[in-house]
């Protein structure tokens, strides 16, 4: 999971560089229109990538302390942020 996210992730700014990344186009940066990997791939590639590598990172280094703790929330709450922002994009 962890490294399917990171695959995302780096298409995503080798696809549209950090100013497309990090909302460029508000601050009137020209961001290029792309068509290829990952944006051909899965709607909203940015933020699967981020919630396949929360998701990954919790299977990988999670510990019974870390599930006392509330580590399992805060990684679903994590996950419905990311849903949230991709229907807000998609819809609104």
């Amino acid at each position: 999971l962890f490294l399917l996210g990171q695959l995302f992730n780096g298409g995503v700014y080798s696809a549209i560089g950090e100013d497309g990344v990090y909302y460029g186009v508000r601050l009137h940066r020209t961001i290029p229109w792309v068509f290829d990997f990952p944006f051909n791939t899965v709607p909203h590639p940015q933020y699967l990538g981020a919630t396949l590598s929360i998701w990954g990172a919790f299977v990988l280094f999670v510990t019974q302390s870390h599930v006392d703790r509330g580590i399992f929330g805060l990684t679903v709450a994590m996950t419905c942020f990311y849903a949230f922002s991709s229907f807000v994009e998609e819809y609104l």
